[in-house]
């Protein structure tokens, strides 16, 4: 872990090291870390966020659903040919149309 450039000065501080934790525990144990970031002398921010249970477990399901797609587009069959487009349709006029006389 290096030292990078911070996104603004902060106090006299241009660079510092970012720190990401993901931790569970008691509502008290969030509260007793934060106080400790808090009087730090070498943390200079800090940020407390809670991820939801529900949503990770969404996103788990999301990727597991990504991941079987992904494995029947690979064992997919290969396309059967291709129907002319309409674009070759319309030149390719038919020798008799329905409701127009036939010319002589």
């Amino acid at each position: 872990m290096g030292k990078r450039r911070l996104a603004y000065r902060v106090d006299k501080y241009r660079e510092g090291s970012y720190v990401l934790f993901q931790f569970t525990c008691a509502p008290g144990g969030v509260r007793e870390l934060e106080r400790r970031l808090r009087v730090s002398d070498v943390v200079l921010k800090f940020i407390t966020v809670r991820i939801d249970e529900t949503l990770k477990r969404l996103d788990k399901r999301k990727k597991e659903r990504d991941k079987r797609a992904a494995k029947r587009a690979e064992r997919a069959p290969v396309a059967a040919p291709a129907q002319p487009s309409l674009a070759q349709q319309m030149t390719e006029a038919p020798s008799v149309m329905p409701g127009v006389p036939k010319e002589s």
